[in-house]
């Protein structure tokens, strides 16, 4: 189960790439999944990684947590965030995609190697509690899938190469962890620190701030609401 949850993360890529090419509404869809990772990382990281952590707690452990929140944000300065807001001229319409395509290949090595890194404290998490692993599983995913939203719509070249290697980029991260093998119960809260480190970048320096742009939208609150919704439903499982 546990590798099927690193698998489950990378085939959001694929399903945010898919979803590019037949959702109309890309914006509002994108603000929903962003709200919905936002309420489920939230649950995760208040009612069971920082509980698991905060029982064991010391200075090893609190280092831990802030190493998982560095190499995360290190790795986010991969991901270029670019936009443009200008009208292309039509003879450099050619130019201009071919610089889209090359962003989106960039952004694709860097995710890569992101969710690979992600998925390793996912496999690890999922094997001491199926229930996190469940929910980290889910909150990572529903956050791939803006990621694939924009890079779906400028590849071209090996396009399925690249889309190949995205996909399966957390089932690499699994076998890695499961290579490693069992590993002594500090080493566990160790690991369990690194995600929460990981977590805690992600949802407030990265999901908050998105969602914070989008809180007028509608789509936000369907999104909490969602969200809320699921995580009751996981919660009395």
């Amino acid at each position: 189960m546990s590798l099927l949850f690193t698998l489950i993360t990378g085939l959001f890529f694929l399903l945010g790439i898919i979803l590019n090419k037949i959702f109309k509404d890309k914006k509002n869809f994108s603000v929903l999944a962003i709200a919905l990772a936002f309420v489920v990382l939230i649950n995760l990281i208040g009612l069971d990684l920082l509980p698991e952590v905060a029982a064991s707690v010391s200075w090893q452990v609190v280092l831990c947590v802030i190493l998982g929140f560095i190499l995360l944000k290190i790795m986010d300065l991969f991901v270029p965030h670019h936009e443009h807001h200008h009208k292309e001229k039509k003879d450099n319409v050619k130019e201009h995609n071919n610089h889209l395509e090359h962003i989106s290949i960039i952004t694709i090595l860097a995710l890569t190697l992101h969710n690979v890194i992600e998925c390793m404290a996912l496999y690890n998490v999922s094997l001491g509690d199926l229930k996190a692993g469940f929910l980290m599983c889910l909150a990572i995913g529903l956050h791939n899938i803006p990621l694939g939203f924009q890079i779906g719509g400028s590849l071209e070249k090996h396009r399925k190469l690249y889309i190949g290697v995205l996909t399966l980029s957390g089932l690499v991260g699994g076998f890695i962890s499961l290579l490693i093998g069992t590993v002594p119960e500090i080493w566990t809260i160790y690991i369990l620190a690194f995600t929460l480190g990981m977590l805690i970048y992600l949802t407030f320096f990265e999901l908050l701030k998105e969602l914070i742009t989008s809180l007028k939208n509608i789509y936000a609150l369907y999104g909490i609401i969602i969200g809320i919704v699921l995580v009751i439903i996981t919660n009395l499982l």
